[in-house]
């Protein structure tokens, strides 16, 4: 059965990727000389798949030798994972400038960009949690991994839903990877130690405490101009302001059911699989995520109460039932595999229908240099 009706199709191709503003860090003139520069031919989408794909595969190699506890190829590959950080950063500021330059925005490239970006922070999340080696802290890991991807749940598809076009803060996403950069290399450099360096001892202030604090003070900056930008829109009716509320319903369900979840297992079970439990329901919110940025392109409402919410429901009540650390595992590992399969497929079927739908151009752009000059005017 496909993802998307006739009518949804006929929105999708009538749609156009809108945004606002810029941030610190995004360095607007700079991109648009580079991309001035690069081969005329080159899609933007080849360009997001390559930042995509860098910082994914130093991210799953970096985790890889965390988990196996292999320290010295851990730290070596942080510094392939920092280089990948970076130019995730160009990358997703190069891609968007390229496509106006060569007028080929379309739903393609906002769904392989937004959606694209919401994996790569969940495995980003689990990467930086590990430069922090937090053995003894299960409950550190839980919440940074999860409040990660919830953040960029808010930040990303919901301000667009809601307020129908991507607005940009002036502290925004980039000053987060620039964070992820600098952690990758000290952590490299250095060793997880660093960050448990008590700078004051009296007082047990560590190191990493430096890192929460900025961290954050920019999330807090980055919602709290989110949130203005939504109070300042326009005057809605009661049955709108109603609508605006709706995506955050499958957030909050997961959260609460991974709440559940963390306070029902066994301190034994979660010293050893508290990632693989996050995974769990952060790939839930990462459909969510994905889901949202098709109603709004498609402009369909949320379907807030979906299958989606079943599994990780399930989970929260089967680990609450269990309470056996062996059984908890089985749940566990049995759900991240159905999880991560059921958003890979439904990701990859979307892109698939998406891609037959709008005619797009994935790595080569089918147009002379006539054309392509006709368009950056």
């Amino acid at each position: 059965m496909a993802i998307l009706s006739p009518e949804m199709i006929k929105n999708l191709r009538a749609h156009r990727y809108s945004s606002e503003g810029h941030c610190i860090m995004e360095f607007p003139g700079v991109c648009k000389y580079i991309a001035e520069k690069l081969p005329r031919r080159l899609s933007p989408n080849a360009i997001t798949l390559f930042g995509l794909l860098s910082s994914f595969t130093t991210c799953v190699l970096a985790a890889y030798h965390s988990c196996i506890g292999n320290e010295e190829g851990f730290r070596s590959m942080l510094y392939f994972c920092a280089f990948g950080f970076f130019l995730w950063l160009v990358c997703d500021n190069l891609d968007g400038i390229v496509a106006r330059l060569r007028g080929c925005c379309g739903p393609f490239g906002e769904v392989l960009d937004h959606g694209g970006d919401a994996v790569a922070v969940v495995f980003a999340a689990v990467t930086i949690i590990s430069c922090f080696n937090f053995q003894g802290s299960p409950l550190s890991t839980f919440v940074y991994v999860l409040s990660d991807v919830a953040t960029n749940y808010i930040s990303e598809p919901y301000t667009i839903y809601i307020l129908g076009k991507f607005y940009i803060e002036r502290i925004d996403f980039n000053e987060i990877l620039l964070i992820w950069v600098a952690i990758a290399l000290l952590t490299g450099s250095y060793g997880s130690g660093i960050w448990l360096y008590e700078i004051i001892p009296s007082t047990g202030f560590q190191v990493r405490y430096i890192f929460y604090s900025v961290k954050v003070c920019i999330v807090i900056i980055l919602l709290h101009g989110k949130f203005i930008a939504l109070c300042s829109s326009a005057h809605r009716s009661e049955k709108q302001r109603t609508a605006r509320l709706l995506p955050l319903v499958p957030l909050m369900v997961v959260l609460i059911s991974a709440s559940i979840a963390y306070v029902s297992s066994s301190e034994e079970f979660l010293k050893q699989n508290v990632i693989q439990l996050a995974l769990c329901f952060s790939f839930s919110i990462v459909k969510f995520h994905i889901e949202l940025m098709v109603a709004h392109m498609v402009k369909s409402e949320v379907n807030a109460f979906n299958t989606s919410l079943i599994l990780p429901i399930s989970l929260a009540l089967g680990i609450a039932i269990s309470g056996e650390p062996s059984m908890e595992m089985r749940l566990t590992v049995f759900s991240l595999i159905v999880i991560m399969l059921d958003t890979v497929v439904y990701a990859a079927r979307l892109l698939y229908e998406v891609y037959h739908a709008t005619d797009v151009r994935l790595f080569i752009l089918d147009y002379n240099d006539n054309n392509i000059r006709n368009n950056e005017k």
